[in-house]
């Protein structure tokens, strides 16, 4: 094994802390450090995938066990040629045929290629999860058909995300399901062994969880509390 010491360490499968410091170990290596930011989804915390040693306490525990990963996936479709009207955003769907693909949105970028995007969320994330990705595309397709008529043309290129079965996130983002408390965002991001141990990432942001900005204003805020720390 070999030791590296830094200020802040990407976590591996094993945390081991004290108010000392504490270590992580990756591999075949450990790595020491004062303080640590443990940045992985709620999906991983939940499953084990990393193991504390002593185990997180409360606040931080509790929040962990409320808190669930969201199922939540993205389906872009591309295409030759545009067939929905210019200066159309958004494209949406009521009543019961919004049970599934509900929502397109415009993402044409840069290259001009129509592009459009569409979400598959609860039972629809759920129940297409095992599904190729052309039979996915192949439902949305139909779903726009019932739009715009049989026209709609071949796309030339599709993309699905699999953040439910990716084992590094178990899910695309945390929510709060019935039991669970808004506060858990903020207890989620107490810092443990007087600031050794940190948790960020979006599901530790309370005023905007399950965005990007959460993400990176949660570790701002770690770094921060790191820097006052060593002052």
């Amino acid at each position: 094994m070999t030791s590296e010491r830094t200020d802040v360490v990407v976590v591996g499968a094993g945390v081991a802390w004290s108010e000392a410091g504490a270590e992580v170990a990756a591999g075949t290596s450990v790595l020491s450090a004062p303080h640590i930011i443990v940045t992985v989804p709620v999906g991983v915390l939940k499953a084990g995938g990393i193991s504390f040693d002593p185990p997180l306490p409360e606040p931080v525990a509790g929040a962990i066990d409320r808190l669930e990963m969201n199922r939540f996936e993205k389906v872009v479709l591309r295409f030759a040629d545009r067939f929905w009207p210019e200066g159309v955003y958004a494209i949406r769907r009521q009543g019961p045929a919004a049970a599934w693909w509900h929502s397109w949105y415009d993402i044409t970028g840069p290259d001009g290629a129509p592009t459009l995007l569409t979400f598959a969320a609860a039972d629809c994330a759920e129940l297409t999860a095992s599904w190729p990705d052309d039979r996915i595309a192949d439902d949305v397709l139909d779903a726009l058909r019932e739009v715009f008529g049989p026209a709609v043309p071949e796309p030339t290129g599709s993309v699905v995300t699999r953040w439910q079965l990716d084992p590094y996130s178990r899910g695309s983002y945390a929510f709060l399901p019935v039991g669970a408390r808004r506060q858990d965002h903020d207890d989620l991001a107490e810092p443990v062994g007087g600031g050794v141990l940190q948790l960020a990432g979006e599901a530790t942001w309370t005023d905007d969880p399950a965005t990007v900005t959460a993400a990176l204003q949660s570790g701002r805020r770690a770094a921060e509390r790191i820097l006052a720390h060593r002052r």
